[in-house]
């Protein structure tokens, strides 16, 4: 039976990693990290096109390699922080070099994808939650208005990326919010608020679907142009998801650099609780149990009545 990956004890792992290695302000410094455990961190050319990170098995000593073409610095960061996360989680460096070799190379990019294995996946929180974690950022996604702007300050603060950074967003945000992540139109990854997940039709949108085709998402995924320029759209919540109450919802969108990526954020102030919408379903479907003919009355037969 294939392993499934336990999101939850990785983001579990890492803050208590931050906790036993006393790093509590932000932003995370990795390096003291990978020192204080005898880690050695080398750049090193030679991965293959679109990997940016591995572990090196070498004389019973284990190194981290990192790409010299990680495109940013916060893409270096949460890749040297998802590396640190095979080292920490139980079972991957096992999984990793089970077929024997001296490197294993991290499959993929850094963009979160539902078809990694299970390592590379426990990898990839661990990594969001090591370096945006949750008792260091509260404070900051509470403060303001949800959406685009938060998460760009966010990454800012945590010198990360800004998927990174969407994702740890929208697990901690108190309004209802979305962040999507597609490349050419094609919905790669979702992440929600707990307010919009509560909902029963918010499900996550799976890999391969298509984005609305009136959205900015679009839009954007047909310009030619790289600009980093943040554009947004008001629409229909009902747009985005099937079932979903007809409510306007704000849509962001920014382009990734150059990974031909759209970073999408969608927020919606008007959607009340899941049980408001509930009640009116329920009164909108319950059957009259009015049965009885109307009386009429004949006020004339009431000779007692005050003037």
């Amino acid at each position: 039976m294939t392993r499934r990956a336990d999101e939850r004890t990785a983001r579990e792992t890492a803050r208590q990693t931050l906790k036993d290695a006393s790093l509590l302000s932000l932003p995370i410094d990795l390096d003291v990290l990978a020192a204080q455990h005898d880690l050695p961190v080398v750049t090193r050319a030679g991965l293959p096109r679109g990997q940016y990170g591995a572990f090196c098995f070498y004389d019973n000593t284990y190194q981290i390699i990192l790409s010299p073409d990680c495109p940013t610095e916060g893409h270096r960061r949460f890749t040297l922080a998802h590396e640190l996360g095979h080292f920490f989680l139980d079972g991957h460096l096992d999984a990793m070099f089970a077929g024997g070799g001296q490197v294993a190379v991290s499959g993929g990019s850094h963009f979160r994808g539902q078809q990694k294995p299970w390592y590379e996946r426990e990898a990839d929180t661990f990594a969001a939650e090591l370096l945006a974690p949750f008792s260091l950022t509260q404070s900051l996604i509470a403060a303001g208005e949800p959406g685009l702007l938060g998460i760009q300050r966010l990454a800012s603060q945590c010198l990360t990326s800004l998927s990174c950074a969407a994702i740890q967003y929208a697990s901690a945000c108190p309004q209802a919010l979305a962040v999507l992540l597609s490349h050419d139109g094609v919905l790669e990854w979702a992440a929600m608020s707990e307010p919009l997940r509560a909902h029963s039709w918010a499900r996550v949108p799976v890999r391969g679907e298509w984005v609305p085709p009136r959205s900015a998402t679009k839009q954007l995924s047909r310009s030619t142009g790289t600009t980093s320029e943040a554009t947004e759209r008001i629409g229909q919540l009902a747009e985005w998801f099937e079932r979903a109450p007809d409510v306007p919802v704000k849509e962001e969108v920014q382009l990734l650099g150059s990974f031909g990526r759209v970073l999408t954020v969608l927020t919606c102030s008007e959607l009340r609780s899941p049980e408001y919408y509930e009640f009116q379903r329920e009164q909108t479907e319950r059957p009259s149990t009015w049965t009885g003919a109307l009386r009429t009355w004949n006020w004339d037969s009431y000779e007692e009545l005050d003037d």
